[in-house]
């Protein structure tokens, strides 16, 4: 029993260690963001950005190139307003317990974040040699300045985001001035941020984040419609992406989309939809039968065959042809009959009578109706001649001077 458990137990911390963990936001206390643009004077911008608190986090020590993550800021009012940069994976190069360090020497070539800094539970700093797409030209709304840090961490397969905002409305200093008339180019600076949720890039109005649309694609928004951004077909509610660009349905693009009840059959593409297929009528089936959701042959389909004999003579009886007659009811669902052979005069299980000799499609197929109820009918004899079936044998009492004719008709059911 004691071995049992200390299996069971075993298996529990083996499982629990191989749980990847979970998305984590984090509120965080900014202590200050700063942007210049002096792009009018000398072409050059940066951005700096400090936190300082106990929630500060990033994830298991370990292997520094297993780290990825990005530093974006943007006007609350305007949200379109920022930017959104890189922590490239591959940059990292150290991630101990005590700190992880982000680390481009080359800023802003290969990245515009020079170096990032993150010590748990106390320190996050950011610096960037370029101010990325957010223009500060103008001051921020009411509503302030947003800044999200996000750490991918594949050493324990975790994600954080951190979280700050600067507002005036919550105790925040926002300066902003113009450098030399705006001539030289401008300054931002808020200071004193607080923790606020992390905002929902799905619903923010900004292409950003692991978007491929705005607000959609990639593999935390909704899928885009047609005219938006993708990389793989699953960013497209159509689920076509070409050229980089979520496609309108077609009728012919390989994909079951817009209204169609399977690959380009059925709703607006029409009766396409083969036998196996999903369809919500029969007007989506080329057999017109849809009992189920699902195509089929449809059932008390019937199709009378017609057969005759040659001419006979004097002192040659007539003959039934033989061989066998296929009719199709729709694509993939046919059948296939025997035809009566040997002299016409010949009666019953004598000769070869008619016969169903197989289907496609169907379930079943069978004579029916006719003289005696087995679909067999004769039709025509030679003269004085009287015809009957038996045993779906059609005959004539006479087969001399002149020809026969019968009908078989088959029903066959899905």
């Amino acid at each position: 029993m004691q071995k049992m458990t200390t299996a069971i137990l075993a298996l529990c911390l083996s499982f629990a260690l191989t749980v990847p963990a979970m998305a984590a936001d984090v509120q965080i206390l900014g202590k200050k963001l700063q942007i210049i643009d002096t792009t009018p004077k000398n072409g050059k911008s940066k951005a700096v950005f400090v936190a300082k608190d106990s929630l500060i986090v990033k994830g298991a020590a370990g292997d520094p190139g297993l780290l990825d993550g990005s530093f974006r800021f943007f006007y609350v009012d305007t949200p379109a307003n920022g930017s959104d940069m890189d922590l490239s994976l591959g940059s990292w190069d150290k991630n101990t317990d005590a700190i992880a360090r982000y680390k481009n020497v080359t800023a802003p070539v290969g990245g515009d974040v020079k170096v990032a800094v993150i010590k748990p539970n106390k320190v996050l700093k950011v610096v960037a040699k370029d101010k990325g797409a957010v223009d500060i030209s103008s001051p921020p709304g009411s509503g302030g300045v947003v800044v999200v840090v996000t750490v991918d961490n594949g050493n324990d397969l975790s994600q954080t985001r951190m979280c700050t905002l600067f507002s005036t409305g919550f105790g925040s200093q926002v300066i902003w001035k113009e450098l030399g008339g705006g001539f030289i180019g401008h300054k931002l600076t808020v200071k004193n941020g607080v923790g606020v949720a992390c905002p929902d890039d799905c619903t923010d109005g900004v292409l950003n984040g692991t978007e491929t649309g705005v607000d959609c694609g990639g593999p935390t928004c909704s899928s885009c419609v047609p005219g938006q951004g993708c990389l793989v077909a699953g960013d497209c509610d159509s689920g076509v992406c070409t050229g980089n660009i979520c496609q309108a349905p077609t009728c012919v693009d390989g994909v079951q989309n817009g209204s169609e009840t399977d690959v380009d059959c059925g709703g607006a593409c029409g009766a396409t939809c083969a036998l196996g297929d999903s369809c919500g009528g029969g007007g989506d089936c080329v057999s017109g039968s849809c009992p189920a959701g699902t195509c089929d042959c449809g059932t008390g389909k019937l199709h009378t065959f017609a057969h005759s004999s040659n001419g006979g003579g004097v002192f040659d009886s007539a003959e039934w042809g033989g061989g066998t007659q296929q009719f199709t009811y729709s694509p993939g669902c046919s059948v296939t009959i025997q035809n009566p052979n040997d002299n016409l005069d010949l009666v019953c299980t004598i000769a070869q009578p008619f016969a169903v000799v197989g289907s496609t499609g169907f379930a079943s197929c069978f004579g029916t109706g006719g003289s005696d109820g087995n679909g067999c009918t004769v039709t025509g004899c030679p003269p004085a001649g009287i015809g009957s079936c038996c045993s779906v044998r059609p005959s004539c009492s006479a087969a001399l001077n002149g020809s026969g004719s019968a009908t078989y008709q088959v029903q066959c059911n899905g």
